[in-house]
This record gives C-alpha cells, structure tokens and sequence, in this order.
C-alpha cells in the first residue's frame, strides 16, 4: 500500500500522462453489462476473467457471469454500478440504455443508482419477480433468500398480479405475499463493505480524471463513463456534483477543477497529503471550504443520503 507522502509523487506522475489520458476519454460511452472491475474467480459462460478485463469484457445478451470466490462490478446505465458478490450469477438479459434488464440466479447483488435519467428503465429479475429501479440510491438483491431491501431509495417491485412500491428502509420476501417490512438499514454484509469500499475508488478515480480534463481544458461530451487508464477502469463524471449513498462525491470538470490546482500546489489537509491530491469526499470540515483556503473561496455541495443538497457544505479534504 502506498504511504502518504507518496500520494502526491503518484499524482505527479499521473499528471505528467495527462496527454495519454485525453487521447484515451471514451467518446464512445461503454454499454450495459461492461466490466469494471474483478476479484479473485469471476467468468463469462465459463470463461474466466482477471484484473486485465476491466473496461473491455462485456456481458452479451444471455450471457451468465459467474462468481466463485470473488466479486465483480458491471456498468449499467451511466452512474449505476452493479457488484456481485461471492458464489452468485447474473444473466444479462437487455443491454439496451431505455430497457436495462438482469436476472439474478444465484447469490446476491448490490445497486449502486447515483444518477438516474427518466428515460432510463433499470430492472433487477429473480425468479418470476421483477423490480424497476425508481429513484437513486442503494438496493440489495438476494435470490438465494428471495429478498430485495432498498437502503436508500424507491423501487417497484412486481410478481404475477402483485405490485408493491418498496421504499427506503424497507424489503420484500419474494417467497410470500408481497409485502414490506423494515430491516436494519446498518448492518453491513461482506458485498455491503466491499461496494462501500468500490465507490470511494470510483469516486476518487473520477475526480482525478476530471481534474485533468479541466487542467488540460481536454474535450468533455458531457455527463457519462470516462476510461481512467491510470486507475484501470471507468469512472462516472456528472454535469455538476452529487454523492453516492454512501457519501462519496462525483463532480463535473468544472466543479473539482478550480480547486484541484490549489491542493497540487503543495497544501496540505491537517498536516498530511490529502489521498490522490485532489477533492474531499466526506461533507465534514470547514463550512464547505478547502482546509486552510481563504474564506472567500465558495462552497459548493449536492447530493443525496445524508449528503448536503445544493449549496450546502462540502468538505474539501479527506486525510488518510
């Protein structure tokens, strides 16, 4: 693991590919079912991936994607992540960004919905059951147990002539007649931890990218995945700024750019280099404004789950 001080050294470097990173934006948006990430035993119909498939794996239609002891994240429609967790499988059953469907067959998965357009129709399949996604936010499935719960967020969920409107806090057995119940909204499963931890990667992966389209005033096609080569993977960068639900940040290159230069410049966030140099994103410190900067710098914010609405606070430093 890298130490502290060498997070700016790294960051340098990474700067000093800036060239090779806008020759590689993805001016063609990756489709649902791309892979973004794999751990440990994850495979196609069979045919095993490593770390190296990231960005280029797609799950075509009716292709199964398969957990041993791993995990997995598949892009869906821009900002919405999918994590598979250990021994599950998925079928891709449309890729298309207006009828985005997959079917859990084993296992479980997570959703991680942080932005969701009204022409976008997400649904999650298990069984003889369907579930739209409605709102942003978190939802968890698990086709062993037969359950859906929605940690933050709205879903419809539909089986044979039964509809219920799942709301936040609440799940479903599929097993039974549909109906919600509460559930414990804090406690947090091994796929939990590990999408918490993949979503501050995916934050801070986007951010820096954004920093270096600002900096290098690169061409930007607006909200959508970017290919970060320095990361391996795509992130997703947004017209303005919002949070996923567990509170990391994504923001525009015209949002995280302005301040990108005042942290590389050799500031510093309680004594020690802030992780990768570039934004805070944890909505803690200082009224919204860099540690250290001038009360006149603006505040900024946005999102959702416990995170500031727009022009609320937004800290500008995360120590490690």
């Amino acid at each position: 693991m890298l130490t502290l001080w060498k997070w700016p050294v790294q960051l340098v470097g990474g700067l000093l590919l800036a060239g090779l990173f806008t020759s590689l934006l993805a001016t063609n948006s990756p489709m649902p079912g791309t892979i973004n990430y794999v751990e440990g035993q994850v495979s196609i119909n069979g045919s095993q991936l490593n770390p190296k498939s990231a960005g280029s794996a797609e799950i075509d239609q009716n292709q199964v994607l398969s957990t041993d002891r791993g995990k997995a994240e598949i892009l869906l429609t821009p900002g919405v992540f999918l994590r598979l967790g250990d021994n599950s499988s998925l079928r891709m059953v449309s890729s298309a960004l207006t009828n985005t469907q997959v079917e859990l067959q084993h296992g479980e998965a997570m959703l991680e919905v942080n932005q969701l357009f009204k022409e976008n129709n997400v649904w999650v399949l298990e069984d003889d059951s369907s579930t739209r996604i409605l709102k942003n936010g978190l939802y968890e499935f698990n086709a062993d147990n037969q359950t859906v719960a929605v940690y933050d967020g709205q879903a419809d969920v539909s089986k044979n002539d039964e509809h219920l409107t799942l709301k936040k806090g609440k799940e479903v057995s599929l097993s039974a007649p549909l109906r919600a119940v509460k559930f414990d909204r804090h406690s947090e499963g091994t796929l939990y931890a590990w999408s918490r931890l993949r979503s501050e990667y995916n934050s801070e992966a986007s951010a820096q990218y954004a920093s270096v389209i600002y900096v290098n005033n690169s061409p930007w096609w607006g909200p959508g995945w970017y290919w970060n080569p320095y990361w391996g993977m795509y992130g997703f960068i947004p017209g303005g700024a919002l949070y996923s639900p567990f509170g990391w940040g994504f923001y525009s290159p015209w949002v995280v750019g302005p301040y990108f230069g005042w942290y590389h410049s050799g500031r510093y966030f309680r004594g020690v280099p802030t992780r990768a140099g570039v934004l805070a994103y944890r909505n803690r410190f200082n009224g919204g404004r860099a540690a250290g900067a001038p009360a006149s710098q603006p505040r900024v914010g946005g999102g959702f789950s416990g995170a500031p609405h727009m022009g609320g606070r937004m800290s500008m430093g995360r120590s490690r």
